[in-house]
Formats: C-alpha cells, structure tokens, sequence
C-alpha cells in the first residue's frame, strides 16, 4: 500500500509510520516508489505510540471530542462465535479487519431458557 501512497502525495507531504503489523513475523518486503520523497521533498517519519505515553489523556480527551461531534466515525469487523476467535484473532494480522476486531461470543446462560436447563 505504501508505494502506491507515494505516487499520490502532493509536494511537501507528510507520512507517518506507526505499527506496520504485518511485518512483525519477520517478513518484510521491498518499499518501491521511495524516488518520490525526494522528487517531491516529502517528509516521511516514523513513531512508536510509546514515544507519546505523557499525552495519552490529552489524546483521549481530544479523540472523545471528535468522536462525539460525529468528525471521527468508529468502525468495527466483528466475527461471532467461540469457534472463530482463531479466525479473528488471525484476521488482525491479515488485513481482514477494519479498525476494531471484535469476536462476539454469546455467554452460556444466554443460550438456555431456564437456569434449570443447564
């Protein structure tokens, strides 16, 4: 995705680059395009959101800010089941979530019609 995020960057952009899970297994691959950052004097920085734990509570005021004035719409993946919580959890790593990853799992008592049932 990165290379062709450089192909559609204005002139002085800024990138940021934080996570990058799916390279955490190691396997990396090769970031085509970087002809670009020059090309179009792009700023391109990388950031761990540890560097900025001293602004978590700042961060989340201002994020509940926005999610409450509708600028900043949650979007949520749910897989339902207990069988698929592999399948799930999985899916973080692959790219088949957007945003939050929820496995929606229904309590047992939920299932029966009376305590006795169980």
């Amino acid at each position: 995705m990165l290379d062709a995020v450089f192909l559609r960057m204005n002139k002085f952009g800024r990138l940021i680059n934080c996570g990058q899970i799916s390279q955490y297994d190691g396997a990396g691959y090769a970031i085509h395009n970087t002809a670009k950052i020059n090309h179009l004097s792009l700023t391109f920085s990388g950031f761990l959101y540890f560097d900025y734990v001293a602004r978590f509570g700042e961060a989340r005021a201002q994020l509940s800010a926005w999610v409450k004035a509708g600028l900043i719409k949650e979007q949520i993946t749910a897989v339902e089941g207990f069988d698929n919580i592999p399948q799930g959890f999985a899916g973080m790593f692959d790219g088949a979530n957007t945003g939050k990853m929820f496995v929606k799992v229904r309590h047992r008592y939920d299932m029966v019609s009376t305590p006795h049932a169980m």
